[in-house]
């Protein structure tokens, strides 16, 4: 029961994540990504160049019995 309500609640702070972010550096990524890093592990896949300034990535939840879930994101680095 505890390891099923672990993964309800991992995809319920996956929804909480956007689907875009403007940033001006990539490390801010992870930042303002407001996960509990006591219950899940974030892991973030490599960037992949979409057009001029866009990016995606792939972003991993994990926790602590091995369960994962994951999405995908689109960023906009801003030049400063």
């Amino acid at each position: 029961m505890k390891k099923e309500n672990s993964y309800l609640m991992m995809c319920l702070a996956m929804q909480e994540i956007a689907d875009f972010y403007n940033i001006f550096e990539i490390n801010e990524l992870s930042s303002l990504i407001d996960i509990d890093n006591e219950k899940y592990t974030i892991i973030f896949g490599n960037p992949v160049f979409k057009e001029c300034t866009k990016y995606e990535v792939e972003i991993k939840l994990k926790d602590r019995y091995g369960q994962e879930i994951s999405k995908m994101i689109q960023y906009n680095l801003i030049a400063k």
